[in-house]
């Protein structure tokens, strides 16, 4: 038996890796430059006039994977930090069979659901809440081409949680946005080889002195076909 891709664009088991990635990619570039921000009361905490003399060329923020942190931004505020939530599998078709025909072989496709939550941090309870507010505009903003970018059937943003003082440090508040997405699988099965229509053992004796014993034994496999 031998497994084909249909799908170009299907996410696999690379999945949860890639959209991390093409999140933490595609806010890194909405936050670069000062001129894609939303927010003016953003784009001063973030930029200022003297930036380029002093040779900052891009908005100080730090965008990273939660659980893969920057050792030499750990600390560096404000942030976003990007963290997969629970993905789960939901079966469309009996045998996840797409079409008609055989229930083995053919064309398959399921569907997934999951989220992502981006932990936003600042010094300041405004600066905090203004942050959080610029990344769910750009996902209400962008999420329907986010989504044809990276063939996912939707992406939804669920809502922004409410500001909260984080306990491993006293002076940065979190607020948290997250969105929510589903994608279709799909990929085919085909034959390696035609199915076995029957097996038959095939039996030759020798006689030993009257006696008929079992000299060798082979297989008979009729093939449709």
């Amino acid at each position: 038996m031998s497994i084909t891709e249909v799908n170009p664009a299907n996410l696999g088991f690379k999945g949860p890796l890639l959209l991390t990635g093409f999140f933490e990619s595609a806010l890194q570039q909405h936050f670069f430059t000062p001129d894609g921000i939303f927010d003016d009361a953003l784009k001063a905490i973030l930029w200022r006039p003297d930036n380029a003399s002093q040779g900052i060329t891009d908005t100080r923020i730090n965008i990273a994977t939660k659980l893969v942190p920057d050792a030499n931004k750990s600390n560096f505020r404000p942030a976003v930090l990007i963290d997969r939530g629970e993905w789960k599998r939901e079966r469309i078709a009996m045998h996840d069979r797409e079409g008609t025909g055989d229930v083995t072989y053919g064309n398959k496709v399921d569907q997934w659901r999951g989220s992502h939550s981006f932990t936003c941090l600042a010094k300041t309870y405004a600066s905090v809440e203004i942050l959080a507010h610029e990344v769910a505009t750009f996902f209400e903003v962008y999420g329907h081409l986010l989504a044809n970018q990276i063939c996912l059937h939707l992406l939804n943003l669920e809502g922004i949680s409410a500001p909260t003082i984080l306990k491993e440090d006293n002076e940065t508040y979190s607020v948290v946005v997250t969105v929510s997405y589903a994608f279709q699988n799909r990929w085919s099965l085909s034959e390696l080889r035609p199915k076995i229509r029957h097996i038959r053992p095939l039996i030759t004796v020798q006689d030993y002195e009257g006696r008929f014993e079992p000299k060798t034994t082979l297989l008979d496999l009729k093939y449709n076909g």
